[in-house]
């Protein structure tokens, strides 16, 4: 009791005594080391988490690597069965031409439309509208597309034993689970401006080079 009073005396209230300024310096201290065990948990903490990120990262990258090599090969090697039963199938009469594929190009985006290229505004009623902006008008070009022929020979029965060769290409469409062909004219020879390119097709791969730059810069004088 007689602590107790020493204690909480009358002047209790009065100048800080030393037991409690160790008392105060203690519990600082006791604090100041469980924010440092804190922080030094966390820092820990987010150098496993930022470390367990990166190898996650590695291997997603490696994953999609090998996905991506699985892929190309499997296509690799469907294009190989492919190959080698059109050749068990049609021999000698299987070749490879060169189509003028044709291709959008675009010029550099604008500032004045989203996204997708396109312009906002609204009507005099307040109704929102959107219209094509002019940098989503792109130039056509025109490059070599390697595809595979079958050349079937015909005979003309209007010049007797006179034989016609066609050129067909496998068409992407399929009707009733059968795939269709498409017929190519072969343009080696003719005159640039008298082909089309939707159908036509190079038995050289070095005029259908030329045939696509004269196109490409045809369709470019359009645009001037």
């Amino acid at each position: 009791m007689e602590h107790y009073n020493d204690w909480f005396g009358n002047d209790w209230c009065g100048e800080t005594r030393d037991e409690e300024w160790a008392l105060i310096d203690a519990i600082k201290n006791s604090v100041r080391d469980d924010i440092k065990q804190e922080m030094e948990r966390l820092r820990k903490e987010n150098a496993e988490l930022q470390q367990y990120k990166q190898e996650r990262q590695e291997i997603e990258k490696i994953k999609n690597q090998y996905q991506l090599k699985l892929k190309t090969e499997t296509e690799m090697y469907k294009r190989q069965l492919r190959t080698a039963r059109l050749e068990e199938l049609f021999g000698d009469r299987l070749m490879i031409g060169w189509a003028a594929d044709c291709k959008i190009v675009l010029p550099p985006k604008c500032n004045k439309c989203d996204s997708e290229r396109y312009i906002h505004f609204k009507s005099p009623s307040g109704m929102d509208f959107k219209e094509p902006c002019e940098c989503q008008h792109g130039t056509k070009k025109y490059e070599p597309k390697e595809m595979q022929l079958v050349k079937i020979s015909e005979s003309d029965i209007y010049q007797g034993e006179r034989k016609i060769d066609r050129y067909y290409v496998k068409s992407d469409v399929v009707w009733n689970g059968y795939v269709d062909a498409i017929y190519r004219v072969v343009c080696d020879g003719k005159a640039f401006d008298e082909i089309r390119p939707y159908n036509a097709i190079f038995l050289n791969k070095e005029t259908c080079e030329k045939y696509c730059e004269w196109k490409t810069e045809q369709e470019a004088k359009k645009n001037d």
